[in-house]
């Protein structure tokens, strides 16, 4: 069942529905005819909106009272979901994916679920050959309902219509991690020496966050 608020609900309909309805946004390039999924049901569209890059949903589901795993184990560990190059075809995923928000479980306390969101060809452990030069801004955000699933979702959005300007070219994938008393979002950046573009990757993001839902920004 969809459990967004009908605010979220909205904030994904309009969301698709500029990425569908312009030809000027970065990222988004107009093609053949087709049906938008959306929410369990199918609206028209005139168009069918690619992508100007192609992205992948992995999911990785861990015990942490197991401790650390090794490189090798925890690469075993992650799970390619699927991969699309338009709008349309992200929804088809996105739309069958268990909101982060229920995610965490009270009665696995020590379990923690990630979702990645990363360019195609790029694999979301630190050894692949984009990222082992790369670092990430970690958002840490209070166990408020809802919340997890609002921010992750607009920075999806965000990735997928390349809004991180000149400096997403950068931007490697995005993660949430679901625990029990917190949810951490990660944005993964190529070039952790480049504090000019780290910098900007944060600046974009900081006027999308509301202060009191954070424990952290670092």
């Amino acid at each position: 069942s969809d459990v967004c608020s009908s605010d979220l609900a909205g904030r994904v309909r309009r969301g698709l529905r500029a990425r569908a309805e312009s030809v000027n946004l970065a990222g988004v390039v107009v093609g053949r005819r087709g049906r938008v999924p959306c929410f369990g049901f199918f609206v028209p569209s005139a168009m069918t909106t690619f992508l100007e890059n192609r992205f992948a949903f992995f999911y990785v589901r861990r015990d942490r009272s197991e401790g650390g795993k090794d490189s090798q184990g925890y690469a075993s560990s992650i799970n390619k979901i699927g991969s699309f190059d338009s709008v349309e075809g992200f929804f088809t995923i996105y739309d069958h994916l268990v909101k982060p928000t229920d995610l965490s479980s009270e009665s696995h306390p020590m379990a923690a679920t990630d979702y990645h969101l990363f360019r195609e060809g790029i694999l979301p452990t630190w050894e692949d050959p984009h990222n082992k030069r790369g670092g990430k801004w970690i958002i840490r955000l209070r166990k408020v309902e809802g919340l997890a699933s609002l921010y992750f979702e607009d920075l999806l959005l965000a990735l997928i219509g390349e809004q991180f300007g000149n400096v997403g070219h950068l931007v490697c994938g995005v993660v949430v991690s679901c625990r029990q008393h917190e949810d951490i979002i990660s944005i993964w950046n190529a070039d952790a020496e480049d504090k000019d573009a780290t910098n900007k990757i944060r600046r974009s993001e900081e006027p999308r966050l509301n202060s009191s839902h954070l424990c952290n920004l670092v």
